[in-house]
């Protein structure tokens, strides 16, 4: 279990994730992940390139 510090980003709120806990997604700076809200916690995972496009389709116009 990893504890991650809460943090104020703007007017938002955010997490650092160090690097150990991101190596199995293999994220990278820019990526996109989704996280699913389970009952006993959550699910983070990396988004794959067909879902990053077709969330950029749903964006456009």
């Amino acid at each position: 279990m990893k504890k991650l510090e809460v943090i104020e980003v703007g007017v938002d709120l955010g997490v650092i994730f160090p690097p150990d806990l991101l190596k199995p997604l293999d994220c990278q700076e820019g990526d996109t992940v989704f996280i699913t809200e389970l009952t006993n916690g959550f699910h983070l995972r990396k988004c794959t390139a067909s879902e990053a496009e077709q969330s950029d389709l749903q964006r456009m116009p």
